[in-house]
């Protein structure tokens, strides 16, 4: 009876032993899948973050461009406001310029 079992056991060791060694390779070989994978989700990430920043760029950019536009749009269509708040002192030199002018002409008629 021993002699019998023995080599069964023989057998379902090694048998054992085989598919140890099959799955020690598979778990290396999906180990190195994952870290294959796990490299290229970081380059995603990497990708997928610098897209983001190149769209945040890109949205800031495009902002200040219609900013921009509004701003002219606001100049050209509302000169009063705008006009008035932006070119106070200079509009303030252009009258004195003026009323020296004025004076002047009124002078000048004046005499004549």
């Amino acid at each position: 009876m021993l002699e019998n079992t023995l080599p069964q056991l023989e057998q379902l060791i090694e048998q054992t032993i085989k598919n140890n060694n099959q799955l020690k390779q598979q778990v290396a070989e999906l180990q190195e899948q994952t870290t294959k994978l796990a490299e290229e989700n970081e380059l995603l990430q990497l990708e997928v973050l610098e897209n983001e920043e190149k769209q945040t760029q890109t949205a800031s950019g495009l902002n200040r461009l219609l900013t921009r536009l509004q701003e002219i749009q606001h100049e050209t269509s509302d000169e009063d406001e705008n006009h008035d708040n932006q070119e106070h002192q200079e509009h303030q030199e252009n009258h004195d310029n003026h009323e020296h002018h004025e004076h002047h002409e009124h002078h000048g008629h004046h005499h004549g």
